[in-house]
């Protein structure tokens, strides 16, 4: 992350970090003999829409210039070749995190939850490129992956119990996503001409921080006994609006007698330094956002004390 984006994030109060200051006020005027403590690890999965990144990041092309020799002339020639690897959509990955519970009374608690996420998707293709002065067979290796770790405050309500057998408690809250990361790895390993076996990479990896989302979900408990129970919960998490990625970084290990010109990346910093992708006509670029809106199952084991 940035130093400006760590500036960024300390100068603001976050809604979270509002709404932890006042339940944790409220938390503090409970009476003692009504506390009670609870810590629940957790593993399970997360859908996020990506909408953007699946529907336009993920099938954008590379268009790739280089400069052959003609022979026997010698004369060099500018040659572009637009490479087409579109990488699988990420419908869910696995998330895993911790939550810490305080129990107002019998029926309502104060929920702190950790969590991260990440997905990833990649594909291989073959093609041919203009690189050292002549057309080399190349395959095309891309990888994609998003990732994000988040911190979260609800409240939960319980709705039904079952002689502390079974318990439906529904939860609302909201959740704060940061070191958000989008990382692409485009390694391109040449089969003929002077550079066979090697390898050339180039990496974007933009990011973002501070997004914050509602969360609102259902709970269900077995408690086979007092002190413990096996959970599974559901929920579905709402943004408060798309957001943008900044501050890429752009690595390339290209050398200047590779003779490569212009290349056009499947996403680009634009001049505000938002990320944009290319369009699959390659004929542009447009403004990139991203949706973390999805649905979520985690499964949990409870310890109460």
């Amino acid at each position: 992350m940035s130093d400006k984006l760590q500036v960024a994030s300390h100068r603001r109060l976050s809604p979270v970090c509002v709404a932890v200051l006042l339940l944790m006020s409220y938390a503090c005027q409970a009476q003692e003999d009504e506390a009670k403590w609870s810590l629940t690890p957790l593993i399970g999965v997360n859908s996020p829409s990506l909408s953007q990144i699946n529907n336009n990041v993920f099938p954008a092309p590379v268009q790739w210039s280089g400069n052959i020799v003609v022979q026997p002339t010698g004369t060099p020639q500018t040659e572009v070749v637009t490479i087409t690897n579109p990488l699988p959509k990420i419908q869910f990955a696995t998330e895993g995190g911790i939550e810490l519970g305080y129990n107002f009374d019998s029926h309502d608690s104060l929920v702190l939850g950790y969590t991260t996420w990440e997905g990833s998707s990649s594909s291989t293709t073959r093609t041919v490129l203009p690189f050292q002065g002549i057309f080399s067979q190349v395959f095309y290796q891309r990888t994609g992956s998003f990732s994000y770790n988040s911190f979260s405050i609800g409240w939960r309500h319980k709705l039904y119990e079952d002689h502390r057998k079974w318990q439906l408690s529904t939860q609302v809250g909201l959740k704060e996503l940061y070191d958000i990361d989008y990382r692409e790895d485009m390694v391109f390993l040449f089969q003929t001409g002077p550079a066979q076996s090697f390898k050339r990479i180039v990496s974007v990896n933009p990011q973002a921080t501070g997004v914050t989302m509602l969360r609102l979900g259902l709970n269900g408990e077995y408690f086979p006994v007092q002190w413990l129970s096996i959970g599974l919960r559901g929920g579905y998490s709402v943004g408060f609006q798309d957001f943008s990625l900044n501050n890429a970084t752009i690595k390339s290990d290209l050398q200047s007698n590779d003779n490569v010109g212009t290349i056009l990346l499947p996403m680009r910093p634009g001049t505000d330094g938002k990320i944009q992708y290319l369009l699959q006509d390659g004929s542009g670029y447009r403004n990139l956002k991203v949706s973390m809106d999805g649905w979520d199952v985690m499964l949990g084991i409870t310890l109460y004390h």
